[in-house]
This record gives structure tokens, sequence and C-alpha cells, in this order.
């Protein structure tokens, strides 16, 4: 019994040294087929361009032709768009109170009054203001233009005048935060008798974001050469004065043509991670037909839920020669507000305002990246196996950097892979890779 115990321990010790020499010999025999080298490694100053991953969002304007695939790569095809009509608000002064604001203060809307009620008059002492507010809005780009607001207005006292101050703004929903001025005009002069006064106010591009109100205030100057009793106005009916067509009310800029597109984008932020990146740019390639008005590019800035082109290199606009022209804009050191943390980024194109001309815009490129400091490494595998490469080195005069990688090569490929967290050194450099067998390729750079 011992005899043939001791056959069958031997046995199994020769089968497993027979089985561990012939894994061996395969391990050797793999790692004497694999042949990677290192062909090239360079450093890397941008991402590859983002391009628009649905259709862009008509704000104002309509698509003509093409989709938004024919503007993620530069040449022919391209889209078509065309400006859309710009439609006048006319916001109609009610003396419905809002409630929620402050300062207090009426409603206006583009409700007209009802036909069987009868005007009313408001009356605005001497040195006060009233307050009238739109509903929370939805957002909106409302554009450079005058504005026009329609009053049936006088004051008091006979043979005196008032001098009116308007003034309109953009504000919270609660009327607590003026979020910009859209314009002002100071010394109207309101003298004594009825009539409707069309009073102009020039007025600034503001963007609108959802719950916002437009706010008027009419103020009643002070002085003593202004009426002590005031002035007052007709509103909100029909009677002596006011007439269908001819209520009080204010008149936004419109009219004109205008076109106002977002596209969506998103930065593989995978590959180029946030922490990597220096800045972002945009860049655009157009045509459009007509000289006359400028062009602009924008983002949506995520602290401030708004679309803007604060902080970046050029606010100034483009100005189109009716050939192809490039367009392009950095987003400094301020990119983080306009790049979501999984490297969503929104970008707005428009024109700077409603004109006569109605343009035809093409596009055939656009597009976002990002800017870092980093390096691409070309791998080429020549051997019959496929490798996997697992760690790098880095290695000059004053440093060994080693970095985990996981990179599979297949046989007779050639493959290029990208590190945002690499920089090469100055000078003198030597770049290792090592494989899962162990074998090893060297790159010398300087």
């Amino acid at each position: 019994i011992v005899v043939v115990l001791s056959l069958v321990i031997i046995v199994a010790i020769i089968a497993n040294i027979v089985l561990w020499s012939y894994e061996m010999n395969q391990l050797d025999w793999e790692k004497m087929k694999e042949d990677t080298s290192i062909t090239n490694v360079e450093r890397v100053t941008h991402s590859s361009w983002f391009t628009a991953e649905s259709e862009y969002t008509m704000n104002e304007g309509s698509l003509v032709s093409g989709d938004y695939t024919d503007t993620q790569v530069v040449g022919d095809p391209y889209e078509t768009f065309i400006e859309g009509i710009i439609d006048q608000q006319e916001f109609h002064l009610h003396r419905a109170d809002v409630s929620g604001v402050t300062p207090a203060g009426k409603l206006m809307d583009t409700t007209q009054p009802p036909s069987n009620q009868s005007e009313t008059t408001q009356l605005i002492s001497r040195g006060s203001s009233v307050y009238f507010y739109t509903s929370p809005l939805s957002a909106w780009s409302i554009e450079n233009g005058t504005w026009t607001l329609y009053i049936w207005a006088s004051t008091v006292s006979s043979g005196k005048v008032s001098r009116l101050t308007v003034r309109i703004h953009l504000v919270s929903s609660d009327g607590t935060v003026e979020k910009a001025t859209i314009g002002t005009v100071t010394d109207v002069i309101i003298d004594y008798g009825y009539s409707e006064r069309t009073i102009t106010i020039s007025g600034s591009a503001v963007s609108v974001t959802s719950g916002d109100r437009i706010r008027l205030t009419l103020y009643a100057q002070p002085g003593a050469q202004n009426d002590s009793k005031g002035m007052s106005f007709y509103y909100d009916g029909y009677g002596t004065y006011e007439t269908l067509g001819h209520e009080t009310r204010l008149q936004s800029p419109g009219g004109g043509y205008g076109l106002d597109l977002n596209g969506s984008f998103s930065i593989d932020v995978s590959t180029y991670p946030l922490a990597y990146i220096q800045t972002v740019e945009i860049q655009l390639r157009y045509r459009a037909y007509d000289t006359g008005e400028k062009w602009y590019l924008k983002a949506y800035n995520w602290s401030s839920s708004t679309y803007s082109d604060s902080g970046f290199n050029s606010t100034a606009g483009h100005t189109p020669t009716t050939g192809w022209d490039y367009y392009a804009v950095n987003l400094t050191d301020k990119w983080r507000s306009y790049v979501r943390d999984d490297g969503t980024i929104y970008v707005k194109f428009v024109d700077e305002g409603a004109d006569s001309d109605r343009t035809i815009i093409d596009i055939d490129f656009l597009g976002v990246r990002a800017e870092i400091d980093g390096t691409r490494f070309t791998f080429k595998n020549e051997g019959a196996l496929t490798s996997h490469l697992v760690s790098l080195w880095i290695i000059n005069s004053t440093n060994h950097e080693r970095y985990d990688i996981n990179v599979f090569v297949n046989s007779a490929e050639t493959t290029a892979y990208l590190r945002s967290d690499i920089s090469l050194p100055k000078g003198q450099y030597t770049v290792k890779v090592v494989t899962e067998r162990g074998n090893t390729a060297i790159y010398s750079g300087s």
C-alpha cells in the first residue's frame, strides 16, 4: 500500500511539474511573441471638437434646410437658417394690484381692458412713483431697440407742467432685485390737458429668465418748477379718452427680423477631466448675406442662469463679410461658470437686434473644445498577440513618474492614447511602457 501511495504521489508531483513547465513555456512563448513599441509621443494643447448632439433650438427665426449633423465638420454640406419676424409685445396697464411684489404695484399684461369697462385715472403726486409689473415671464431674449409708452396724461393744475421720468427694469419675481436696467428717459414734459402722449425709451438687450418680471416705473419729478399737485393719467378701460387701439400701454421693440438659436454640446470629461481643463473655446464657421449687423456667440452661465458672454476674451461680436467667416471666442478663466459638472455647455448664436433686412445664415461648423496641457502616446503592436499595457513611466534627469494605464493594442494595430493629466518635461526625457506579460518598450524624446 505504501509503495502504491508513493507511486501516486510521485505521479502527481511529476504531472504538476510538467503542467507548470508547460504553463511557463506558454508564458515564455507569449512573451517572446509580443512586440509592442512606442512610435510617437507628443504634447496635446486641446481636445477634439465636440459638436451639437441634437437639432438646434430656434428661439427666433427658422430652419430652411439641412440638419445639425451638417454643422459637425468643416465643408459641405451646411445648415441654412432664415431670420424670423420678431413680434412686438404690448403691455396694457391695469388697475389690478400685483400681490407679493416690492415695491407694491399694479399689473400690466398683453390683455386689453374689457370692452365694457370704463377708463379710470391714476394720480402721481409730485416726487412720487407708481409701479406696474408684468406677470412672471417665460425665458425670453429682449433685443436692443425702442420701447414706446402711450399714455393719456395731464398735469393736474392749469398753467402748470409736470416732468415725468420713465424707467423699465428687469426684476426678480418679487420685485426686490433689479436684474437689469432696460431703459430710462427723464424730463418728459407733461402739460395741462389730457392727450395721448408718445414717449420713447431706448432699450438695451436683456435675457429674461423664467419667472422674471418687467417693471415699469412712472416717477413725477420733484422741484418747485413742477406742478405741486402732480400729474394723472387715464388707463384700463374706454371712455372719453381711451379708445380701441389707443389704450395706455407699453410697447416693446419689435417688428423687424432676427435670429436666435441654441445648441447643446458636451465635453467628454472622462477623457478630459475638468481638473485638467485650462479653458474652453467656441468656434463657428458661418456665412451671412448681410453685413449690416453683428453676430454674437454666448453660452449659458450656470451660476447666473442666463445666456451671457461675460468674461469671454471678446464681447464685441463679429461682423460678417458675406463670404465664409470664422468667428471664435475663448471663455478665459471664467469657463467653469459655463460648463456643467458633466461637461454640458449650451451655446447661443444670436444677432445684435431686430432690423429691417431678413437675413439668410449658413452654418458650416459650430463646436466647442477644451484647452489642456496633456500628452498623446502612440503604441504599435507588430506581434502575433494582443498586448495589454499596464504601466507607463516618464523619466528625465530629475524625476521618475509612474502612471497606471489600461490599454489593449490588438495585433497589427496602432493605438493613440491620450492623457490630459500628463505633461511632458522640458529637455530630454524617456517614456517606458510595460505590458502585462512583462515586456517593455522605450521612447526617447526632447
